[in-house]
């Protein structure tokens, strides 16, 4: 895993977690990287001394990874950086998730990031007819999904 120092058009820096440095390269490509405080995906990476991380181990937290970049994030908190990145890019559909997913599987809406709420038989009803769906991770924190 590497750590790098990035920054925005507006000049926010932050930091990105990738697998590796062509992950980096991909997602950059693919507009995937965004900045957190105004979602531009005008992102560059910023000189530094990279951190490469090979064994993570669990901080003494209590499991939670502290901001030093030789640790890596919980589970729990990878989760909410997830979420975190879908509320803010995918476009909330509500109770109409089921309806719209389906909608843009046959090709009768134009496909989109999308995200919103379903029961458990609607999640497996779009599965069984070959729609992906899946749980926003870190959504059992505190609300549903």
């Amino acid at each position: 895993m590497v750590v790098y120092d990035l920054h925005c058009a507006a000049g926010h820096t932050f930091e990105g977690w990738f697998r590796d440095p062509q992950e980096f390269e991909r997602q950059l490509a693919r507009h995937l990287v965004a900045c957190p405080a105004c979602d531009s995906i005008e992102v560059r990476r910023r000189p530094s001394a990279n951190a490469v991380i090979r064994n993570p181990s669990p901080s003494a937290e209590g499991g939670r990874a502290s901001r030093d970049p030789g640790s890596t994030p919980s589970p729990r908190e990878m989760a909410r950086a997830v979420r975190c990145f879908v509320e803010r890019h995918f476009e909330d559909v509500g109770a109409r998730f089921a309806v719209e997913a389906r909608r843009m599987h046959r090709g009768e809406a134009e496909e989109r990031n999308i995200r919103g709420i379903a029961t458990p038989a609607e999640v497996r009803e779009l599965h069984d007819e070959g729609v992906a769906a899946m749980p926003l991770p870190g959504a059992e924190d505190d609300k549903p999904n």
